[in-house]
């Protein structure tokens, strides 16, 4: 049992390094069209980013698009003195209204379910 934990953690651990090293394609612009349009002429693709970012300025009405090495809060504190942000690493994943969470949550959950059945499977 603590055998097959140690596995499972080490997996994951590797996983989320290997996720955050990979490079991934988005879309960048400033102001971006509203509603989202991927073709508009002001929205460019951009590749080799470590997260694609989306950024809504508070009291603007307008989202920005980005492309960047890290996601910190002060990353954007050059452009806005208040503003929201998600960021996310899969290709093209700053389209939609709201970043859905990516797939080591999801694995995180299933490892936590995994836990639950087997601690109580070993009760009964």
């Amino acid at each position: 049992m603590m055998l097959s934990v140690f596995i499972l953690m080490t997996v994951l651990s590797l996983m989320m390094k290997i996720d955050n090293s990979i490079s991934a394609n988005c879309y960048t612009c400033n102001p971006c069209p509203t509603p989202f349009s991927p073709s508009s002429y002001l929205v460019r693709n951009k590749t080799g980013c470590r997260y694609c970012a989306k950024i809504r300025p508070d009291g603007y009405p307008i989202v920005v698009r980005d492309c960047t090495d890290t996601c910190e809060f002060s990353t954007w504190s050059y452009m806005f003195s208040k503003y929201s942000y998600n960021c996310c690493t899969g290709n093209f994943c700053n389209k939609s209204q709201t970043n859905y969470p990516t797939h080591q949550m999801v694995i995180l959950l299933l490892f936590t379910i995994y836990l639950f059945v087997n601690k109580t499977s070993t009760k009964i």
